[in-house]
Parts: C-alpha cells; sequence; structure tokens
C-alpha cells in the first residue's frame, strides 16, 4: 500500500500542462533588460531604451523577418501601440513607443512576410510598465526562489556522472533507447548539437495525452510514464515527455536531470504541477522543456494534433524569462542522492605491479591502480609521459571553479612526483572524483577516482582524449603505449 501511494504521489506530483494559461505576472522587480533564450532558434532578449523597446538577437531565419510588437491593456486588451518592423542585418529591431505611460501586456509576433499570417513569437505576454520618458518590464517573484534553487546546482564531475546512470522510469541503458539515441545523434559532435537533436525529435514524435492528464485529476490509473512507456505510447503527459529526454541524453552521454514545480498562472488556484528537464551543456545546466515545446495532442484515444515541433522558446530559455510561467519547487533536493551515489559506488583500487612501456622502448612507472578491471592513471603522469615523446599537454588546476584544465597546446610543466611510481603497496579504496575536466576549453566527461588524494582517469579514456594508443599483453604484464 505504501508504495502505491508514494507511486501515486511521484505521478501526481508532476503533471502539468493547465489549459488555463498564464493571466498574471506575480511582481516583485523591474528589469530594462529581459534575457529571453540563450541559442540561436528564437528572440534572445528585449531592452527598453528611454521610450524606445529594442527586440534583440533575433533568429537569422526567414520565419523572423518580420516582427510585429504590439502593447495592450491588460482589463480591457485594447491595444494601445502596434508596429509591424522588419529585422536588421544585426539581428534586431527598433520600435520607437508613442503609448501613454501605463502598465501593459507586450505581444510579439513574427512572420517571413509583411502581408501574411503572423505567429506569436513567444508566450506569455510580458508586462511592460512605461513612464514618460522610460519604462522596465516586470519580472515574476518566481524568478528570485528559481535563481537561488539554480545556484547550488551541482556541476562536480560526481554529480555529472551520477545523472548519466540509468536510474527509475529513467531506462537510458536499455536497448530500445540505446538505439534510438544513437540513431538521433549519428553524425553529430559536442552536447549542444546532441541535445538539440534529442529534444526536437521528442517534441515532434511524442504526443501529450489528454485523457491521461484526466485520469490522473479523476484519481485513476495513468498510462506508463517511463521513459520506456513513452517510446512505446508515444502518448504521455509531462512526466513521461521528462524521462524519456532524460533517458536519450543520459545514453547519448549529456547528463540531465528531471525536475519538478509549477507552471502555468501563478495565482494558486490555477497553477498546476508540471516537470521538465535541465541538460548539462557546455559547462552549464540548460533549462529544457519538451513538453511545452511540443504541439502534438492526444485525446479521446487518438492522435488528435499532429503539429510536432513548436518553437524553441524552452529550449536553453533564460532563467528570468522561464520564471514567468515555470516555478521550482523545492521538494526534497535532487542532488542529495549523489553523495549517496559516491559513497555506494566506493571501490577497491589495487596497485598495478606490470610494466608501462612507451613506443616499445622506455619503461615507466606510471603509478597505476586497477578499479573494477580497467587500469587508471594520474593526468599529470599521462602529460609527463607525453612530454618525453614531444608532444604538449598543459596540465593546471582552476580552483575558483574546481576544475582541471588541459591545454595541448602547451609543453607540460612538472611540478614534482610525476611518474614516481606506486606508494601503496596493498589495495586502498577509490572514491567517484569530484572534479571536472576541461579539454582545450571544452568540457569532457571521463570515468574518474579519488585515491590518496589524487585524482585518476581511466588510461583508455585518457588515451582517446591525447590520441595515442593502448594495448596490454597479458603474458607479461605489460601495458604498451604508442605514441
Amino acid at each position: 500500500m505504501k508504495n502505491t501511494t508514494l507511486k501515486f504521489f511521484a505521478i501526481t506530483l508532476v503533471i502539468a500542462i493547465s489549459t488555463t494559461f498564464f493571466t498574471a505576472l506575480a511582481t516583485a522587480a523591474e528589469t530594462r533588460k529581459m534575457p529571453l533564450n540563450h541559442t540561436h532558434l528564437a528572440i534572445g532578449s528585449l531592452e527598453v531604451d528611454g521610450r524606445r523597446i529594442i527586440v534583440g538577437d533575433i533568429p537569422d531565419l526567414e520565419r523572423y523577418n518580420f516582427i510585429w510588437l504590439q502593447l495592450r491593456c491588460p482589463n480591457s486588451g485594447e491595444r494601445v501601440f502596434e508596429h509591424i518592423a522588419e529585422r536588421s542585418p544585426d539581428g534586431n529591431v527598433v520600435f520607437e513607443i508613442s503609448a501613454p505611460p501605463g502598465l501593459y501586456y507586450l505581444y510579439i509576433f513574427r512572420a517571413a512576410q509583411r502581408n501574411v499570417t503572423f505567429t506569436a513569437a513567444f508566450w506569455p505576454k510580458i508586462k511592460v510598465n512605461l513612464s514618460e520618458h522610460t519604462g522596465a518590464f516586470l519580472v515574476s517573484e518566481a524568478y528570485f526562489s528559481n535563481a537561488e534553487i539554480l545556484a547550488g546546482r551541482r556541476k562536480d564531475m560526481a554529480a555529472l556522472q551520477f545523472y548519466l546512470q540509468p536510474s527509475r522510469n529513467i531506462q537510458s541503458d536499455h536497448p530500445e533507447i540505446l538505439s534510438l539515441a544513437a540513431e538521433i545523434t549519428t553524425g553529430l559532435s559536442g552536447s549542444f548539437e546532441i541535445t538539440l537533436a534529442i529534444h526536437d525529435w521528442v517534441a515532434s514524435n511524442i504526443y501529450y495525452n489528454r485523457d491521461d492528464l484526466h485520469n490522473i485529476r479523476a484519481g485513476r490509473q495513468a498510462g506508463d510514464q517511463s521513459a520506456l512507456g513513452a517510446l512505446r505510447s508515444r502518448a504521455v503527459v509531462c512526466y513521461g515527455f521528462t524521462n524519456l529526454t532524460a533517458a536519450l541524453l543520459r545514453a547519448a552521454g549529456v547528463p540531465a536531470r528531471v525536475i519538478y514545480g509549477y507552471a502555468g498562472s501563478f495565482s494558486l488556484e490555477c497553477r498546476r504541477f508540471h516537470a521538465w528537464n535541465e541538460a548539462y551543456v557546455n559547462g552549464r545546466w540548460v533549462i529544457i522543456d519538451t513538453t511545452w515545446n511540443s504541439a502534438n495532442v492526444f485525446e479521446h484515444g487518438n492522435f488528435l494534433y499532429s503539429n510536432g515541433l513548436r518553437r524553441h522558446q524552452y529550449f536553453d530559455i533564460s532563467p528570468i524569462f522561464f520564471a514567468a510561467t515555470h516555478s521550482i519547487s523545492t521538494f526534497g533536493d535532487l542532488d542529495a542522492a549523489v553523495d549517496d551515489f559516491v559513497r555506494e559506488n566506493a571501490r577497491t583500487a589495487v596497485p598495478f605491479c606490470g610494466s608501462v612501456r612507451v613506443n616499445g622502448i622506455m619503461d615507466l612507472p606510471a603509478g597505476l591502480f586497477n578499479i573494477g578491471g580497467f587500469n587508471y592513471i594520474k593526468l599529470r603522469d599521462a602529460a609527463a609521459m607525453l612530454s618525453f615523446s614531444g608532444l604538449g599537454a598543459g596540465v593546471d588546476w582552476d580552483n575558483e571553479n574546481r576544475k582541471i584544465l588541459i591545454d595541448t597546446g602547451v609543453m607540460y610543466t612538472p611540478i614534482g612526483g610525476e611518474l614516481s611510481g606506486n606508494s601503496a603497496a596493498v589495495p586502498v579504496r577509490a572514491e567517484l572524483a569530484a572534479v571536472r575536466l576541461s579539454f582545450n576549453g571544452e568540457t569532457v566527461l571521463l570515468s574518474a577516482y579519488s585515491i590518496n588524494g589524487f585524482t585518476y582517469f581511466r588510461l583508455r579514456d585518457v588515451a582517446a582524449l591525447f590520441g595515442f594508443g593502448v594495448d596490454f599483453d597479458v603474458a607479461t604484464q605489460t601495458i604498451h603505449i604508442a605514441i
């Protein structure tokens, strides 16, 4: 009975999509600059400069050739200002506002040509407060609580490894998930391109199941909301969208997490439980809501609307704009499980007693450890080893960001202790390392363990990173490295 109750609570906690759309922004502050989106796929920013409103960072896409800006009265909906302008070569449009002072809703529409039907460029509408000489956008009070939570997101290597693992309802190691992730990301490189491709596939191919939503609100059983359930049925609520998105991202090597909260209006009687994702892309957690970017609808047992990917607004949306419609729940601490994951995945590290031979002629006391059948090496030992062959690999430590920096454009500078052999004569404890790695400016994820205060990386991963070969001769217990 307890497990059933918990299961029902977990499902109802994340139900999301209210048909009652955003009607009012709860506000606590104003800003003259409102970042909207960090990609090249949606309008990037708004700015008030005197009595001008600047729509900035407009995508260089045909459907954004013309921008239609409207100001409407909050109560009557009457348009007090409207103007259509063509996107400038620098990606901006400047509107000289002639409306009288007051509080207005700002709407922006887009189109490929001036005399065609315009489409909303983003949602929701934004409140702007105009005085005689200037103005400002109103900021949702949810932004401040969201910002505090987002600032505390863990980015250490242990956390990133944790969010790469399969988990309940996120079956990222299942053959169907792995196969689809590989198919979607074929030929792509870089975490941004991979994440975008997976987002686009989910938003295009998964349908929002209104039947499930009605069942859950009525206390009845909903369909399978797991990643596999979403993939097989193609019709789920937000929880299914997010589980599948997380599973595909993890299967493709991108750390991903499911976030719970509220969406829609912030009046207590209207807001609804919701779920979305965060993905770790290029050194930061990126907000993704595949549910809200999809226009597919399943209802009355039928795939009703097959409009696919609606927009990219909620892909890498700015936190301040995101807060206009989404509030992160403080229920539970998702990162609390990371420390448990580190403890549970502690391993025994056995000192490697064989030989390490470089280019067939040089034996080096690299001081490796064997963990779970794989040999692990310190980066400084690997860099020093490369320097013997005339190759550069600078290794440094960024204490502020808790990050190891590797630069193949410079030669390694020894600090002492490199290639000094193994100080441990008996097996020792190895814990997942809580550090990040930057290789030539790009964050990479490698399996790493902390042993006696030093960080060790899997030798074959390091070899792939630096571009040298590794082989092992079982008979002689010799690691052969070809540089």
